[in-house]
């Protein structure tokens, strides 16, 4: 089951409770029959039972699984694998470039011994077929498998918790998916397994190569793991999705589906093409991603060759059709389809946001970074820590970020267009402060959102146009604290306003708008984004919004791609008061709407 992805496992304990007709029932006549109990599971069980999350199901009449599983976590040794370098994506994957493969760790509880079993996993079969009831992942490929399942083959033991690259590594960019076993005083657990990606090039093309190794599985577009979907759950790709993927690893948010859903997606270059036809293809289109379009299979540009600059029977391409995707020539894929279409991606909205983190406003000196400022973007964004209001706070803040509202204009006259208020100091000067903080922004000109009277009012965006493009753009805390409620005054957080912020997204996509997100959450002070943000920004992006920006964390925290989603975890500080550390640590991000 811990192989088959799309399984599920259900144990049923109260089962022998029916009469028992077995031979071996006699050997029991008139006495006590043994009964499997499973709070007395092994230590090795229990691991890999809760490696299966919420794919495994008890039914006991005389135990609640969910008490028992709570009991199991917080006693049962867990271990993980961990590159030695790097960092997790938000698709649970590690990245790195062909040639820079890491060392392997195992983090180990206490009292593990060092003794790890290495094993990597490979798809059983080269194609599946999820949609078998269709009948129509037979045309793709000859009598796929059913249900997705991975081989586990065993590359050594190990007695530091450490894994050279040497022992698995293939030199080649694709997939690779290593599992371990660690061994404690009280027995062998399982780590979960770590996914690897390496990649050859950069952009559209590197998207496209981690994906080599993957098998082909028709119907892979319905996939879904949680937020994750399609070929983002990693069980596998097709000729269409593994183009798509490549997309949403740029930004783009192509929606999954089969090669008509994609062809409506993108824009035509050339109809009805030959090989004679030579189109011309410049070097920014190739690097943004060029489509051939056979019909009912379509391929990616993979490699320009001489004559340079157009596209003939010489040149490569990317697939994935029937087993692992793979590189080929044009000539190839046209010898049994010699028409077909050139397509590229559609133009961009041309909207630029200028993003910034933290800007602070309280205390006498402020330390504002270089080219704060809307730089000629069409809108710029910002998180307002503190609010303008002298009223006595509530409590006692660790820091007052209490300031006057005299102070709004200087974000005027930098050209802010409207700020968040959804983080940990929106409530420095109490309810009634953030009232008051939320008219003088008014009255100073300077829009506001993630904050408001009751959480209907937080949860609600900030609605602009710009150049015809509409944009809803919404300000939310992963902080616990200062949230607002049904009467009461606060901010936007997760995950309590999870189910109204859902409402509010679904009426933004009706209204045909682009979303933005400024996230207030992470640690402070560090640079390495944590699972807290790693998960709301998962589930953010399989919302449809198009960037999220973040503050917090007081430094620059890295940016990725994720879904068609542009995530900036943290931008750090803008303004801030010039005394504290970290006051020249932000930067200004120019990024453009899709």
């Amino acid at each position: 089951v811990a192989r088959t992805p799309q399984a599920q496992l259900e144990i049923d304990a109260s089962l022998d409770d029916r009469p028992d007709r077995s031979l071996k029932s006699g050997e029991f006549a008139a006495g006590k029959v043994p009964r499997w109990d499973l709070a007395k599971a092994s230590t090795s069980l229990r691991s890999s039972l809760l490696g299966l999350g919420t794919r495994v199901q008890f039914h006991d009449r005389r135990r609640d699984w969910n008490s028992l599983s709570v009991d199991w976590l917080i006693t049962t040794p867990a271990a993980t694998i961990r590159p030695e370098t790097g960092e997790i994506d938000l698709d649970e994957v590690w990245r790195f470039p062909v040639g820079a493969e890491p060392v392997l760790r195992v983090v180990a509880p206490a009292g593990a011994t060092g003794k790890v079993r290495w094993f990597r996993l490979d798809p059983a079969r080269p194609a599946y077929d999820s949609l078998p009831e269709t009948g129509l992942g037979k045309d793709f490929s000859a009598a796929p498998a059913r249900w997705i399942h991975e081989t586990r083959d065993y590359l050594g033991e190990s007695r530091d918790f450490l894994l050279d690259p040497a022992v698995w590594k293939s030199g080649e960019p694709g997939r690779v998916r290593i599992l371990a076993e660690c061994e404690t005083e009280t027995g062998w657990i399982s780590a979960p397994a770590v996914e690897l990606r390496f990649c050859q090039g950069d952009g559209f093309r590197a998207a496209l190569s981690e994906c080599f190794g993957m098998p082909y599985v028709f119907g892979i577009a319905f996939a879904r793991k949680g937020d994750l979907s399609g070929v983002e759950t990693g069980w596998g790709s097709d000729c269409s999705n593994f183009l798509i993927h490549a997309w949403r690893r740029q930004g783009l948010p192509l929606a999954w589906g089969d090669p008509g859903i994609l062809r409506r997606q993108l824009e035509t270059r050339r109809e009805k093409a030959t090989l004679s036809d030579r189109v011309p293809l410049d070097a920014d289109e190739i690097g943004r991603g060029v489509v051939i379009d056979f019909g009912r299979h379509v391929a990616a540009f993979w490699e320009d060759r001489e004559p340079f600059g157009s596209l003939g029977p010489e040149d490569l391409l990317a697939h994935h059709l029937g087993g692992f995707p793979e590189i080929t020539s044009l000539a190839d894929l046209a010898a049994k389809r010699p028409v077909f279409a050139v397509r590229v991606t559609k133009a961009g909205s041309g909207i630029r946001l200028a993003l910034a983190g933290d800007v602070v406003l309280s205390g006498k000196e402020r330390a504002v970074i270089p080219g704060f400022g809307h730089g000629g973007a069409d809108l710029f964004l910002a998180n307002l820590e503190g609010v303008p209001s002298l009223f006595a706070p509530e409590g006692k803040p660790r820091f007052d970020f209490r300031f006057p509202a005299e102070r709004l204009s200087f974000l005027r006259e930098k050209g802010l267009d409207a700020v968040s208020l959804a983080n940990n100091h929106a409530l420095d000067a109490g309810r009634a402060g953030l009232l008051e903080g939320l008219k003088s922004l008014q009255s100073a000109g300077l829009p506001s959102f993630g904050a408001g009277e009751d959480e209907s009012e937080a949860c609600r965006p900030w609605r602009v146009e710009r150049k015809g493009v509409k944009i809803a753009v919404f300000g939310v805390s992963l902080l616990p604290g200062n949230e607002a409620g049904p009467g009461s005054p606060g901010v936007a957080t997760l995950p309590n306003h999870e189910t109204l912020l859902m409402r509010e997204f679904s009426e933004s996509r009706r209204r045909g708008e682009r979303i933005v997100v400024l996230v207030h959450g992470g640690d402070e002070y560090r640079t390495e984004v944590n699972e807290d943000q790693r998960r709301w920004a998962r589930w953010l992006a399989a919302q449809g919004v198009s960037i999220v920006s973040g503050a917090h964390p007081h430094v620059l925290q890295r940016e990725e791609r994720h879904g068609g989603t542009t995530v900036l975890h943290s931008l750090g500080n803008a303004v801030y008061p010039a005394e504290l550390k970290g006051s020249d640590s932000g930067a200004i991000r120019i990024v453009e709407l899709p």
